[in-house]
């Protein structure tokens, strides 16, 4: 099926943080290795869980869904969540397989 632009209406969005990650939609965030991405993301994270992302959802704490490729859960994610204060009973991890991608 092809649709053309002009027939679809837009749509507000909903930002779980300010103007950079929508509310309820797959991101993803790209850069060198070594520049902090995963560092940024899971503090965001954390802050999501807690209710103090700005945003949508400030002042109610929500879930997040994590899929962590390249990092062990045990021994970099779970303890950069734990650094960041994050709700660790509010993220849900996503086990992907590399070989799948």
């Amino acid at each position: 099926m092809v649709t053309r632009a002009c027939d679809i209406a837009p749509r507000p969005v909903r930002w779980a943080w300010d103007d950079r990650i929508p509310a309820g939609m797959v991101s993803l965030v790209a850069g060198r290795e070594g520049t902090g991405k995963s560092t940024m993301v899971l503090d965001r994270a954390a802050r999501l869980t807690r209710g103090d992302l700005e945003g949508t959802h400030y002042g109610r704490p929500r879930s997040v869904v994590v899929a962590a490729a390249e990092d062990s859960w045990a021994h970099t994610v779970v303890p950069r969540l734990l650094a960041a204060g994050a709700d660790l009973t509010r993220v849900l991890r996503v086990q992907i397989r590399l070989a799948d991608l």
